[in-house]
């Protein structure tokens, strides 16, 4: 990414303390060994975020580095791990006004044309921190015909996977879903960062799979839009609800549809409920009950994105098995694949250690996962994973 010309104000070295009552654990299944280390914990108050929702919006610019938005101070911060050690960097404040003011955004990448931040409507593009912020609105664009209705989607999950993964650096374009909320019209789109415009893609989604599990009355909604994911010259979709993906090579527009058996966990969400058209929202009985049936639909079996693996081993991703309730533990599984997208195994991961959050990254050689408990307010707590196989 070119340089973004910021400025920073102080490094914060946030402290490393490990947990002495918790200890290394080790496990393997199905051909796949974990290690798990033992608990971290890095002092985080001078952040001002919490450690419960540690990296809000954040985005690599290099193997060691990443951009994290910081909502609270309204600020670019970079953090970076010296060893185990979790440090960062004040980084700019965002402008309220003027030619570098960026909009409320939903999601945010670094690319080779700068760091690009995105909402439902907009993108906008920071070429090098201090120029003026350039913006590309959708309803400019031909693909959608000056409608209004169209709303854009990175292809993540605000409780599996945030990391926008569409970046394709190879062609120069990001990937997005598309839809248009009154026809339920759906578009695969690719946005070029060279051109600055959007083009239309074939639909390699599964759209009867997709509206079948589209959750929603009366606007509200538990919908989980497919995820998107970028390695080379391949494209892969898979969705929230299902096992299923699809490897798309970029480069001819071939396609191979896989999915996989589990003895862990279900290979797909139950079909949602149907719910009584007759039930009022501004009756609470009524609207707690809608919102009770949508909740039981999402607390079913839900995957995560893929994740690349360390040292070119191939790709994982995480799977949340069914809760009865929002209280129940939760259990989460890893799915390991080998370069072609053939899978390994699986293996339990809070069978081996209970704490394990569903938020995680690659670092390095290893996998960082967020703790669930966070004890301490002022410290972020977390585990490395090794896997191998």
């Amino acid at each position: 990414m070119k340089n973004l010309g910021l400025q920073y104000l102080f490094i914060i070295i946030l402290g490393l303390f490990h947990i002495s009552c918790s200890e290394e654990k080790e496990s393997s299944g199905q051909e796949i060994f974990i290690e798990v280390s033992s608990k971290i914990k890095a002092y985080y108050a001078d952040t001002n975020l919490s450690p419960e929702y540690p990296f809000p919006k954040f985005t690599w610019i290099s193997s060691d580095e990443f951009i994290g938005h910081n909502m609270v101070r309204k600020s670019l911060d970079t953090l970076f791990f010296d060893g185990d050690t979790l440090r960062i960097k004040e980084g700019p404040y965002f402008e309220n006004d003027g030619p570098r003011k960026v909009e409320n955004f939903n999601n945010l990448v670094s690319t080779s044309e700068g760091l690009v931040f995105f909402n439902s409507k907009n993108i906008m593009i920071d070429r090098d921190g201090v120029s003026d912020i350039k913006n590309f609105r959708l309803i400019e664009d031909d693909v959608f015909d000056n409608s209004v209705f169209f709303n854009l989607n990175g292809g993540v999950s605000y409780y599996l996977d945030e990391l926008y993964k569409g970046y394709d650096k190879k062609r120069e374009q990001l990937y997005f879903f598309a839809l248009q909320f009154q026809t339920k019209e759906f578009k695969l789109l690719a946005f070029d960062l060279g051109e600055k415009k959007f083009k239309e893609l074939p639909m390699w989604a599964n759209i009867n799979l997709i509206q079948a599990n589209e959750v929603s009355f009366k606007g509200i909604s538990k919908n989980h839009m497919p995820f998107i994911f970028v390695d080379g010259d391949r494209l892969i979709l898979s969705y929230n609800y299902s096992n299923d993906l699809v490897i798309v090579d970029l480069g001819t527009g071939h396609q191979i549809e896989k999915n996989f058996p589990s003895n862990l966990f279900p290979l797909y969400k139950k079909a949602p409920k149907e719910i009584n058209p007759n039930y009022d929202l501004s009756n609470l009985e009524h609207f707690k009950m809608v919102n009770e049936l949508l909740n039981e639909w999402d607390r079913d079996v839900a995957f995560g994105n893929f994740e690349k693996l360390p040292k070119n081993r191939g790709f994982c991703r995480l799977v949340k098995s069914p809760q009865k309730e929002n209280t129940s533990p939760q259990q989460i599984s890893l799915e390991v694949f080998d370069i072609e997208f053939e899978k390994v195994g699986e293996v339990n991961l809070s069978e081996i250690e209970v704490d394990l959050s569903t938020f995680y990254f690659v670092k390095n050689e290893k996998l960082f996962f967020k703790a669930k408990n966070q004890e301490d307010e002022n410290y972020l707590s977390y585990y490395f994973v090794e896997v191998d196989y």
